[in-house]
């Protein structure tokens, strides 16, 4: 019975988690698993013009891709790219805000 409920326990936060993002975005095949902003080079389908340079996606080796939206850090990186300015480090995230 245990089992049964660490199971199901898993499986309702697979699903919450799977949730939060939507499933329609390509990335580079070979990309190390690992969140990226829209305007980063394994993001393949996010075009400036359309505003996605302020999303985060999720990218994994195999060129799956999921999006979860906006992200603060990732607006002012593209603020800053837009401006001329040189960001570094920016591809994949590695600290959250």
């Amino acid at each position: 019975m245990r089992f049964l409920i660490l199971a199901v326990a898993g499986l309702l936060f697979t699903a919450s988690a799977q949730a939060s993002c939507t499933y329609n975005c390509t990335c580079q095949m070979g990309s190390m698993q690992g969140q990226y902003c829209g305007f980063c080079p394994e993001v393949l389908d996010c075009d400036w013009t359309t505003g996605c340079w302020s999303n985060v996606f999720e990218c994994n080796p195999e060129g799956g891709c999921c999006v979860y939206g906006y992200r603060d850090s990732c607006a002012a990186a593209a603020a800053a790219l837009e401006a001329g300015e040189v960001v570094y480090d920016a591809c994949p995230i590695v600290n959250e805000n």
